[in-house]
């Protein structure tokens, strides 16, 4: 059960044409910012909300998250990029990203994440619970073009190397909001890392996606 978010999608939106001249640019660019940490795969017009009294964007479907931004069937998606009404990313969130500390942020989300999970897991039989885990597999192969789940996360659904990119990820933002003043949008997208062996390190991953969106936008 998830609460219900008021308003209309962005394809809703879109088809209307009704303008987002309104839009909360704080609250919208730490919705960006969060993108770049959290990867999501399906992040289409219709999984975004507006909520028209506060103009605050909301993502309302994240069960494809935390891919590898360059994966080979689904790359790094999110409409939010293409959003003309968004030129730089706020400074008021610039700077409160810059006040967290990854290592304990990422710590004690994790420490949530294996407490909600023991919860849920209390709701199923073991023979329910193993007949999910036995599902893993496609699940994996759908979202992330896993061949095997990784055996070192038997109870929460991560794929390997995900929290691995988020801390490097949470670096590279760092450094971009400590040298740049106000970022684009792109700029964000430039930022991003993979852990693929044979991309890892390689600063153009974020560039060529960065250029798929900017190529996106013009058209």
């Amino acid at each position: 059960i998830s609460k219900t978010i008021p308003g209309k999608t962005l394809e809703e939106l879109f088809t209307q044409k009704e303008p987002l001249s309104h839009l909360n640019q704080e609250q919208v660019s730490r919705l960006l910012i969060a993108s770049l940490l959290t990867i999501p795969l399906d992040g289409r017009p219709s999984n975004y909300i507006l909520k028209e009294e506060t103009q605050e964007i909301f993502c309302i479907d994240n069960d494809a998250s935390f891919g590898d931004p360059f994966n080979k069937e689904r790359i790094f998606t999110s409409i939010l990029f293409l959003l003309e009404e968004i030129s730089h990313i706020s400074p008021e969130a610039s700077g409160e990203f810059l006040t967290l500390d990854p290592t304990l942020l990422v710590d004690g989300w994790l420490e949530e994440l294996v407490i909600e999970q023991k919860n849920y897991e209390a709701l199923f039989t073991p023979q329910e619970t193993q007949k999910l885990w036995d599902a893993t597999t496609t699940i994996s192969q759908l979202l992330w073009n896993q061949e095997e789940p990784d055996p070192a996360t038997p109870s929460i659904l991560f794929p390997p190397g995900a929290i691995t990119r988020l801390m490097l990820q949470f670096h590279e933002l760092r450094t971009l909001f400590q040298t740049l003043p106000l970022p684009t949008p792109q700029d964000l997208l430039k930022t991003l890392v993979s852990t693929r062996p044979d991309l890892a390190g390689k600063e153009t991953i974020g560039h060529f996606i960065a250029y798929r969106y900017q190529k996106a936008q013009s058209s």
